[in-house]
């Protein structure tokens, strides 16, 4: 038995015969229309020692900027992953290697620094045909923190990590390696499940900071993996 939807023409959905009549529907991506997916993964370089404590202004080391002004970026997904290099001294298991993600808004200015993400003609796109992306600046850090735009961080973080990377403990003068228990942020929004993604319209975007200052040795690297649709409406 097929299902109509009044404005629309032909078959919408089907339901099975007298047996079981389930609901027979097939999950798609977001219509984007003439817009599209994308989707970056990206990754510092390696994070000196001493990486200042975030806030808002300091320890910044991604942002995604959306300065659209009738069209939406939907962050899908956001996954980070860090890898402590050389060790971090420390006498105490405190979060040395540690990120929040922040959603900011009146974003007027954007991130400096660092390396630029920002996809143009074809890259970072899903399938050819989408339309080049409308982000205004997505941006990572090489060695140190990005100088930060102008914007204004939402009181408490949508996501995040800690993670206990190696360290020197400097009585025994050996080298530990203390083994996460989660050691990235991961945000993969169902929406079939019912999960409200980032919705992002103009002059808003997100930022991943560092938490904590880090001693005065310690490196490691940060990968982060971002996936978002941009849409007329929502």
């Amino acid at each position: 038995m097929g299902i109509q939807v009044q404005g629309n023409t032909g078959v919408i959905a089907e339901v099975d015969g007298t047996t079981f009549r389930a609901l027979r529907t097939v999950n798609r991506p977001l219509d984007h229309g003439a817009l599209g997916h994308y989707r970056i993964q990206s990754q510092t370089g390696t994070l000196a020692a001493a990486l200042a404590a975030g806030s808002g202004t300091a320890g910044h080391v991604y942002a995604f900027r959306w300065g659209d002004a009738s069209r939406f970026a939907v962050i899908t997904k956001m996954k980070t992953r860090f890898l402590p290099l050389t060790p971090f001294t420390s006498a105490t298991l405190t979060d040395h290697t540690s990120f929040d993600a922040f959603i900011v808004r009146s974003y007027t200015a954007s991130h400096a620094g660092g390396t630029a993400l920002t996809p143009t003609g074809n890259n970072a796109k899903m399938r050819t045909n989408m339309g080049t992306s409308l982000a205004t600046d997505i941006r990572i850090s090489t060695t140190t923190a990005l100088t930060a735009g102008t914007h204004t961080f939402d009181a408490f973080p949508f996501a995040q990590s800690i993670r206990k990377g190696n360290r020197v403990n400097p009585a025994a003068a050996t080298e530990e390696t203390i083994q996460p228990t989660t050691d990235g942020m991961e945000m993969d929004f169902d929406m079939g499940g019912g999960d409200h993604p980032i919705v992002l319209a103009q002059n808003e975007g997100f930022v991943i900071r560092n938490r904590t200052v880090w001693p005065a040795a310690g490196t490691g690297i940060l990968t982060v993996q971002c996936a978002w649709a941009e849409v007329t409406s929502f």
